[in-house]
């Protein structure tokens, strides 16, 4: 396969503020790489993004058939993701098509292929004028094979290169005045902040409306809340969930129409099975249960297989964060700029449901509908330091 990077670049500076590596493009790339950067330097200004659904496949010579086909249907929600951005009161605007100065990022991702990818053994080219000799019949080798990285390993490349090499290097462009990104980056003298907590309520993803069922609700194939009696109180009613991308144990239910938080609710076999199963990661699952579905209905051996549990096909979602650069560059003092959001009153209210759950378990308690908890829940979450940039995905 060909990883595909999505990173959001600060238009002031050339510094990648956020990025994720994975193996194909969907809305899920571009919120986790969002998040990391507001993580790390707080929400910007506005943030301008390319869907790629405009795209045609003579511009993407060097993807696969299927990559083209998943580009040009278009794999953003533009309502959805500038709802969100509007919250945090980022303007979001889309890139124009075919319009490479509207689109300043793609420089970066042409010094990416220069600089870092062309000196993979396994490089495949940009394009035709990039494309190595006797490629192919080095790809079909046993050579390419025991040479080439798995996505893990290559992500890690990715992280250490975006931090220590060209975050970290002097730019010769127009107002950097031969600093790095990071340096140029570290003279900001604001930052915009929002509510502690309020980052990992919005930057989930979000789902379209659902039923709520009987049996709780379905999403991606899989049922949420079966034993949730607050939310089996709401049989009939239209809700949406948000999930975070890399945990897809559970997810938070909320009132369609008024947006307020239902329930927390559990998937009993991701919960039992101990560890974080990622929407990456059920993606490649749920191809894997396709084929072995496909293969049932010609051989009777395989149906074993097609009914094999989906969560044990799925891989632990695993992420590292960007090492820090030009520590030696002096930041001044920044103006703070507090963010108000829509969700700024339910951040208690998912505090004390979350914890609660976490009591009743430890408690042996499941089955109670009231907890009483005389408790400061603001002590019990990790708090952050979130450092007014532009973003570019």
């Amino acid at each position: 396969m060909r990883p595909w990077i999505t990173a959001w670049e600060d238009k002031r500076s050339r510094l990648i503020a956020g990025h994720h590596t994975n193996s194909g493009p969907n809305q899920t790339t571009i919120m986790i790489a969002m998040k990391r950067a507001i993580e790390r330097y707080g929400p910007p200004e506005g943030a301008k993004i390319d869907n790629g659904r405009d795209y045609d496949s003579q511009m993407f010579t060097g993807t696969t058939k299927a990559r083209r086909k998943a580009i040009k249907k278009g794999y953003l929600d533009e309502m959805l993701v500038a709802g969100i951005y509007a919250m945090m009161d980022i303007a979001v605007s889309f890139s124009i098509p075919y319009h490479h100065q509207s689109k300043p990022i793609e420089r970066w991702f042409d010094t990416l292929d220069r600089q870092f990818t062309k000196t993979l053994p396994t490089y495949c080219g940009k394009d035709s004028n990039r494309k190595p000799e006797n490629l192919n019949d080095y790809l079909a080798s046993d050579r390419a094979l025991a040479e080439a990285y798995d996505l893990e390993s290559f992500a890690r490349l990715v992280d250490e290169y975006i931090a220590k090499v060209y975050n970290a290097s002097p730019h010769t462009g127009v107002g950097m005045n031969g600093q790095s990104p990071a340096a140029v980056m570290a003279t900001r003298t604001t930052r915009r902040v929002i509510t502690d907590g309020l980052l990992d309520l919005l930057m989930r993803v979000w789902s379209g409306e659902l039923m709520v069922g009987k049996n709780g609700v379905r999403f991606k194939n899989i049922w949420y809340g079966q034993f949730n009696a607050e939310l089996l109180c709401h049989q009939g009613r239209k809700v949406r969930v948000a999930y975070d991308p890399d945990d897809l144990r559970q997810v938070w239910v909320y009132d369609a129409a008024t947006m307020k938080l239902i329930a927390i609710a559990d998937q009993n076999q991701l919960i039992a099975y101990g560890s974080a199963v990622s929407d990456d990661s059920l993606r490649v699952a749920m191809q894997q249960k396709n084929r072995a579905k496909k293969i049932a209905n010609k051989f009777r051996d395989a149906s074993l297989t097609a009914n094999m549990d989906l969560t044990a096909l799925a891989l632990k979602a695993q992420q590292e964060g960007l090492d820090q650069a030009d520590k030696k560059t002096t930041a001044p003092a920044a103006t703070i700029r507090p963010v108000a959001t829509p969700f700024d009153s339910q951040v208690a209210a998912h505090d004390r449901l979350g914890i609660g759950r976490v009591i009743k378990r430890a408690a042996g308690a499941e089955g109670t509908d009231h907890t009483q908890l005389d408790m400061d829940l603001s002590t019990l979450r990790p708090t952050r330091e979130p450092d007014v940039n532009l973003f570019d995905e």
